[in-house]
C-alpha cells in the first residue's frame, strides 16, 4: 500500500514538473535568435523582449533571425523551415513574420505564414527591408529596431482592415519635415526681398488717375478698330484602359517543402 502511494506521488510530481517546464518553454520562446552573434547578449535579450512585446500584443509573431550558414538551402527556403521547424508564429494558422540575415553571404529572406502573409503585402516587404537594410552593416542593433518598429506599425495598420500596400504606404515623415522645413525658409527669403525692394520704393506715392501717370501730349490715336486674327483649340487624346495597368499590390505566395503556404521576398544587404 505504502509503495502504491509512493507511485502515485511520483506520477503526480511529475505530471507537475512536465507541465511547468511546458509553461516555462512557452514562456522562453525566442523572437530574436542571433546564431551569427552580431549583438552583444545584453543587446541580444533588448531586442528579443522588444519583439515579444509586440509579438503579444499583437497575436502575430514578429522574429529575427542571424546566421552564417543557410545549410545548403535557398535563403526563402531557409527562411520558411526555420518559421516552421520552430512552431513559430500564433494560433493555429501560426500567424507571423520572420526575417532570416546571413552575415556572410549578405543575403536576407523573409517568411510570413497566416494573416502575416496579408499583413506584409509585397510592397510592403519591399518597403519594410528598403529602411532595415540601411544600417544592417554600419550599426545592426539600429537596423533591428527599425524591424521591430515598422512590424509594429504594419501590424497595427492591418488590424484597421487596410494593411500597408500599393497606394497606401506608410508615410515619411522625415521627408515631410525636409519638404516643410524648405517652405519656410523660402517664405522667408522671399518675404525679405519683397520687404527690400518695397522699402526702396517708398519715395513714390500712389496716384489717384490713371492719367496722372502720362506725360500730356505723349499719346495721340489717329485711328482706332479691332480685327480678329486666329483662335486656338487643344485637343487633349482621353486614355483607354489597356487591361494591362499597374500592380494591384496583394501578396505572392509559395509552398514549402512540407506543404505549408508562405509569403515572403529575399535579397541582398
Amino acid at each position: 500500500m505504502r509503495n502504491k502511494a509512493i507511485t502515485i506521488i511520483m506520477a503526480l510530481l511529475l505530471t507537475l514538473g512536465l507541465a511547468a517546464g511546458s509553461s516555462f518553454a512557452a514562456e522562453k520562446t525566442s523572437y530574436f535568435i542571433d546564431d551569427a552573434s552580431i549583438v552583444s547578449s545584453e543587446t541580444q535579450k533588448e531586442i528579443d523582449s522588444r519583439l515579444a512585446d509586440i509579438s503579444k500584443a499583437q497575436k502575430s509573431g514578429v522574429y529575427l533571425m542571424t546566421t552564417d550558414d543557410f545549410q545548403g538551402m535557398t535563403p526563402q527556403e531557409f527562411a520558411d523551415f526555420v518559421y516552421e521547424e520552430n512552431g513559430m508564429g500564433y494560433g493555429s494558422s501560426h500567424d507571423g513574420i520572420i526575417l532570416v540575415l546571413n552575415y556572410d553571404s549578405g543575403d536576407w529572406a523573409i517568411s510570413t505564414t497566416g494573416s502575416g502573409i496579408s499583413t506584409y503585402t509585397d510592397a510592403g516587404q519591399e518597403y519594410l527591408m528598403e529602411n532595415v537594410t540601411k544600417d544592417l552593416r554600419e550599426d545592426p542593433p539600429a537596423a533591428f529596431s527599425v524591424y521591430a518598429d515598422l512590424c509594429e506599425d504594419f501590424l497595427i495598420q492591418a488590424a484597421k482592415g487596410k494593411p500597408y500596400d500599393v497606394g497606401n504606404m506608410p508615410k515619411d515623415f522625415n521627408l515631410l519635415i525636409d519638404i516643410a522645413i524648405g517652405i519656410v525658409i523660402g517664405l522667408l527669403i522671399a518675404y525679405a526681398i519683397v520687404k527690400r525692394q518695397k522699402d526702396a520704393l517708398r519715395s513714390v506715392r500712389r496716384r489717384v488717375a490713371a492719367k496722372e501717370y502720362m506725360r500730356p501730349g505723349s499719346l495721340k490715336l489717329t485711328a482706332q478698330n479691332e480685327q480678329y486674327l486666329y483662335n486656338t483649340v487643344d485637343r487633349i487624346e482621353k486614355e483607354t484602359s489597356s487591361g494591362g495597368g499597374s500592380s494591384s499590390g496583394g501578396s505572392t505566395t509559395h509552398t514549402s517543402s512540407s506543404g505549408t503556404t508562405h509569403g515572403g521576398s529575399s535579397g541582398k544587404f
